[in-house]
């Protein structure tokens, strides 16, 4: 029984961490899209077409630009930092469950956890800059 409320807790917390990660990004990307509409800043393609001329298939998101864009309130920079969180959201569900699993005492779990985060990181600091 005891087995169970666990498995129910972690669940539970896998899921919260999932759920915020969906609405923080989500109303981040809601407010983005709001001041983009409301004013657009200079420079911004008048369509889709647009956008996908000018950037398509180049890396467009540098960190001390993207900073800068949301302490001067740039739009386009608000709706970076909420797709960033929600790529985010799966990463930290798992960094979530290695921790729920060590809490447990869990190590074969852990062990596995761990793995897929390691493999995550690695595809996102090592492997795809290297497509860049």
């Amino acid at each position: 029984m005891n087995s169970q409320r666990r498995r129910l807790d972690l669940n539970d917390a896998i899921g919260k961490v999932l759920r915020y990660g969906v609405v923080l990004s989500s109303t981040v990307i809601a407010v983005g899209l709001t001041l983009l509409l409301l004013a657009p800043p200079p420079g911004t393609p008048g369509s889709l077409q647009g956008v996908l001329d000018t950037h398509f298939g180049q890396p467009t998101l540098k960190p001390a630009a993207l900073i800068g864009g949301l302490t001067e309130g740039n739009p386009i920079s608000v709706l970076q930092l909420g797709t960033l969180i929600l790529l985010a959201t799966p990463l930290a569900r798992v960094a979530a469950s290695v921790l729920l699993f060590l809490r447990d005492g869990d190590s074969l779990y852990v062990g596995i956890a761990l793995l897929v985060l390691a493999t995550l990181l690695i595809s996102i600091f090592v492997v795809g800059p290297m497509q860049a």
